[in-house]
């Protein structure tokens, strides 16, 4: 697959704005969860508007031509934050174990 150097030199990552967030969805049943990525300000939504949120594992990929709400955090080093959280990020779908959270919260 090719791509467009100047396409993608102007594309926003959405990793690298303040308003990503890490989040723990968890299951309606049992003490696993997921960890995931949504927007703070609501930017991430189906058709029928609801919330989308993506795998964290997925971070990387997400970015947008434009985004009203975009809060840099950081342009100067932003080649170097994408290639560290590209080489350090989870290659497959995290689950957590919450149960082991709430015990070493309380350790």
């Amino acid at each position: 697959m090719h791509t467009n150097p100047e396409k993608t030199s102007r594309m926003i990552h959405c990793a690298n704005c303040l308003h990503c967030k890490v989040f723990l969805e968890r299951a309606e049943r049992g003490v696993k969860a997921e960890r995931r990525v949504r927007c703070a300000v609501g930017n991430w939504q189906t058709p029928s508007g609801k919330e989308r949120t993506y795998c964290y594992h997925t971070v990387i990929s997400r970015r947008v031509v434009a985004c009203r709400d975009y809060d840099s955090m950081g342009e100067r080093d932003r080649d170097e934050f994408l290639k560290n959280l590209r080489d350090n990020l989870p290659v497959e779908r995290e689950i957590v174990d919450t149960g082991a959270l709430a015990v070493g919260a309380n350790a």
